[in-house]
């Protein structure tokens, strides 16, 4: 009940942070400091790692009409991916297990 939610809390929390970090070292920015900055940040403050700033900004005015959003389709896509490269590799592993070497 409680125990697994917070587990799984936990486990978005630390994605979500990783997604952050991630973003933030492609964008040639310190991930740690990034992540401070939008911990921190108020409503609707963020960073557009299009065009990096050096401190958050607001989204709306850069924008980004709906960060939330954006969020969501991050999550969405990297799901997706996440999913196609487990089912790549079971197949894989299927195949190699099936197949017969003459």
């Amino acid at each position: 009940g409680v125990a697994l939610a917070r587990v799984k809390a936990d486990r978005f929390s630390e994605a979500y942070q990783g997604l952050i970090k991630a973003l933030a070292t492609n964008s040639g920015l310190n991930p740690e400091r990034i992540l401070q900055e939008v911990q921190a940040a108020k409503k609707w403050y963020g960073y557009d790692f299009k065009h990096p700033s050096e401190k958050p900004e607001d989204l709306r005015v850069a924008g980004i009409l709906d960060p939330t959003l954006v969020v969501t389709e991050i999550v969405n896509n990297a799901t997706s991916i996440a999913a196609s490269l487990i089912t790549a590799n079971a197949a894989t592993v299927f195949v190699d297990r099936e197949s017969k070497v003459d």
